[in-house]
């Protein structure tokens, strides 16, 4: 695993945030997460799961196949999200579980 990148949080109502990790910000040698996730000191938030992070999620006939098998409402866009840590997503993210 690298350097982590930052932290995303579920929020009570279905809402979510992204917050980079401070030493990741501060090494310019690091790449934001994405394009519509510029690193920045400031809170990403929004009121369902980023744009970004539902890109990682399976789609079509595999979401319904992956949520069948972990036992997750298909609308449960986080808890997806959550199911996928660990495991070979697109692009160069590892995804961790941190429950707090």
């Amino acid at each position: 695993m690298g350097q982590p990148a930052g932290v995303l949080q579920e929020l009570p109502g279905g809402q979510c945030r992204f917050t980079y990790d401070e030493a990741y910000l501060s090494d310019e040698s690091l790449p934001p997460v994405s394009v519509i996730l510029p690193k920045s000191s400031r809170e990403y938030c929004g009121d369902a799961l980023l744009p970004y992070f539902q890109s990682i999620l399976p789609e079509g006939r595999n979401r319904k196949v992956f949520c069948s098998v972990n036992r997750i409402d298909e609308d449960d866009w986080f808890g997806m999200l959550c199911a996928l840590a660990g495991r070979d997503i697109p692009g160069a993210v590892t995804l961790e579980n941190h429950q707090l």
